[in-house]
């Protein structure tokens, strides 16, 4: 049977005494979790991320490598989590290219390119123009660039322009940031229906005034997806199946983090 204190000071002092060896243990605790974390996300992004491979991870992590480590999985998040299949190549120039297209605008270099597509058989290149050509059972596609101060001046020319560079491709859709805007467009209907759309994102349309100037479409507008099919039906076909598998990975990705968190908390 435990002792009783003799007085309330004495038990006032054993109380915090208690209370101490518990946060230490806690806080022990927490970064152990921590540490978990940090090397489940590593391990995950090694084969893609040259500089992780430089970690041991029998070490604590430096405050520095946490920072880069939190930066790159926010990038890798995002780039993965619409349906892709890794592009590598030992041609600087072809990797670069790849990268400008796959990754945009990531602030962290890849080793590798991220490049969207449903089929994780299709056959990837890229050709002398800077263009991604993406082949698959479905259809063969190919992604190319706006220049944003063409587009801003002039964008209709500059829509006709990314056109005329690949004329053999009969159906586009607008990439915008992160996303595909429209289903397969007849190459004749493209200024027609994309133009207008643009202009609600200039001062005095109304998607700008109703979001800001954020919504500028020279912030998101990055340029056109070409598709090549064997018939109308092939290239709705593969929109579809595109973003079917895009929902399953959303779905599939939310059902990971509640896991995750169930075990680590917010942290993952």
């Amino acid at each position: 049977m435990a002792r009783k204190p003799k007085n309330s000071a004495e038990g006032a002092k054993q109380q915090a005494i208690k209370s101490a060896r518990q946060a230490a243990k806690d806080a022990k605790y927490q970064a152990k979790l921590a540490r978990e974390i940090y090397k489940k996300k590593i391990k995950e992004m090694r084969p893609y991320l040259k500089k992780l491979r430089g970690y041991d991870l029998r070490k604590a992590i430096t405050p520095g490598q946490k920072g880069y480590v939190n930066k790159a999985w926010v990038e890798y998040q995002e780039l993965t989590l619409a349906p892709h299949k890794i592009f590598r190549t030992r041609n600087k120039k072809h990797m670069d290219a790849a990268r400008k297209v796959a990754n945009r605008d990531s602030k962290v270099k890849f080793d590798v390119a991220f490049i969207p597509t449903v089929s994780k058989d299709a056959h990837i290149s890229v050709d002398n123009k800077g263009g991604v050509i993406v082949t698959s059972k479905y259809v063969t596609e190919i992604e190319a660039r706006f220049d944003m101060k063409a587009l801003a001046a002039d964008p209709a020319a500059e829509i006709q322009r990314v056109m005329n560079l690949y004329p053999e491709y009969s159906q586009f859709v607008l990439m915008a940031g992160k996303f595909i805007w429209n289903g397969g467009i007849e190459r004749s209907r493209v200024i027609d229906r994309i133009v207008p759309h643009l202009m609600r994102y200039i001062p005095g349309g109304e998607g700008y005034e109703k979001r800001g100037p954020n919504s500028l479409f020279t912030n998101w507008a990055i340029g056109l997806r070409g598709f090549q099919g064997r018939n109308q039906a092939a290239v709705e076909d593969y929109l579809s199946a595109y973003h079917r598998k895009k929902n399953e990975m959303k779905r599939d990705r939310r059902k990971a983090r509640r896991a995750q968190r169930a075990k680590y908390g917010k942290r993952l």
